[in-house]
């Protein structure tokens, strides 16, 4: 399908414009300001405009027309106001009911204009191919890919009818969000480790108190402190006799009998106290309170495990995380674009924008964008079997040569904008009129 014949109205800055016998190439020459890109942006704008744009119109007019004629009888006529844009497409001479719904069955998905597509964004230029590229994504590569990971992430509230792109784009966000948040986890976990471990004294050694019984010790404690009692109970009461028995040598002879008795208690209650061996008390205490620093030591050692126990599982996550957000990011959309069969070597599609192979698409000549998304436009212009090209004066040399000889060859109608030094508005491979005929 290629446009046969244009007429341009009062569009931008030109009056009248009409475009007949038009060749497989056309190319539109002349010095800037002419109006070559206005003849281009004419033809996007009679098949894919939408919305009121009365800045299009000339300026001192109240109305713009388009009208376009392509091969298989169809014709298209628009119309700009200030305050509506319409459009009427016939087919055989018979009005379609819903023309703007016509002409998008027709058309591809980047327009007939690759120099838009060239001075976009990569966000949108990203967005614009996406739109192109009808790529659907089957549960189970997403699947297999997640499964590989061995990430754990609910896709059952995927929409598998969206673009398989905008599926992973969304995806990779997810996962990016994981992968932060995990790795906060493992920053914390190294950072506390450091800390806890920081807080221990110096040689604690956690097998120090291994079979330590406490209740024996505590039960070793209470015998001690209690023996203790009652010997210091025995050395107050041998004290008391000592400080009585002068008084009871006045009474000895009233006494006798308490004497004797009293004398040989005491000799039990020294030869008790000869025999007595303290136990050390201070050393039991000691042991009870080492073994209660220890318990305190231990519990910090088990909690350093775990946290480290825990930071091995999130660094694991972590890892497969990465890969899941290389594949979501680099393999899986490439694979993608491999399927929409589109003939364009080394396209990739990330999301921050177009590739070339390694290169990223802003970072190529102004001559290969133009060539790129001129052969882009080409391969995914559906029906409209032609497409505009601005900017043609960038492209020298070899790479023109080649770039002609395949424009040659192929099946695509040809607009060419490129500026030269002549001061009126010419074309080549058509027939150019610019003066109205009268009516």
């Amino acid at each position: 399908m290629r446009i046969t014949k244009l007429q341009i109205h009062n569009f931008l800055g030109l009056a009248f414009v009409k475009l007949t016998k038009i060749g497989k190439i056309v190319r539109v020459t002349g010095e800037n300001g002419v109006g070559k890109s206005s003849i281009l942006l004419a033809i996007k704008e009679s098949l894919k405009s939408s919305g009121v744009k009365p800045t299009l119109i000339k300026t001192g007019e109240d109305t713009s027309e388009i009208m376009v004629e392509l091969d298989n009888r169809i014709a298209i006529h628009r119309t700009i106001t200030g305050t509506t844009n319409q459009v009427k497409v016939r087919v055989d001479g018979a009005p379609q009911k819903k023309p703007v719904a016509f002409l998008e069955s027709l058309l591809g998905g980047l327009g007939l204009n690759p120099i838009e597509f060239f001075l976009a964004k990569p966000p949108q230029q990203r967005a614009m191919i996406l739109k192109a590229l009808p790529v659907k994504l089957s549960p189970k590569m997403l699947e297999d890919v997640v499964g590989e990971s061995k990430v754990s992430i609910d896709l059952s509230r995927i929409d598998y009818d969206d673009h398989g792109l905008t599926i992973l784009s969304g995806l990779q966000k997810h996962v990016y969000d994981l992968r932060h948040l995990t790795n906060q986890d493992v920053t914390r976990l190294k950072k506390s480790i450091e800390q806890d471990t920081a807080d221990l004294p110096e040689g604690v050694d956690p097998k120090r108190w291994d079979g330590f019984n406490l209740d024996a010790a505590m039960a070793n404690l209470e015998d001690a402190q209690r023996i203790t009692s009652e010997n210091l109970a025995k050395q107050d009461e041998r004290s008391m006799l000592r400080e009585g028995y002068a008084n009871i040598t006045a009474e000895i002879e009233r006494l006798n009998g308490k004497l004797q008795k009293n004398t040989e208690r005491g000799i039990e209650l020294t030869a008790e106290i000869d025999a007595f061996e303290a136990p050390d008390v201070d050393a039991i205490k000691q042991e009870v309170l080492d073994h209660r620093e220890h318990l305190s030591h231990a519990a910090t050692l088990e909690a350093i495990e775990r946290k480290r126990t825990d930071l091995t599982v999130r660094e694991t996550e972590h890892r497969s995380l990465d890969w899941l957000h290389d594949k979501l990011n680099d393999d899986l959309p490439q694979r993608l674009i491999e399927k929409a069969d589109i003939p364009i070597a080394g396209l990739k599609v990330t999301p921050d924008g177009i590739m070339v192979g390694e290169t990223p698409l802003d970072q190529l000549s102004e001559a290969e964008r133009i060539i790129f998304s001129t052969s882009l436009a080409r391969a995914l212009c559906g029906q409209a079997k032609f497409v505009c090209v601005d900017g043609f004066e960038a492209i020298v040399g070899k790479l023109r040569k080649k770039f002609e000889a395949e424009m040659e060859q192929d099946d695509i109608e040809y607009f060419i904008a490129e500026a030269t030094p002549d001061d009126k508005l010419a074309v080549d491979g058509g027939t150019l009129s610019t003066e109205q005929e009268a009516s």
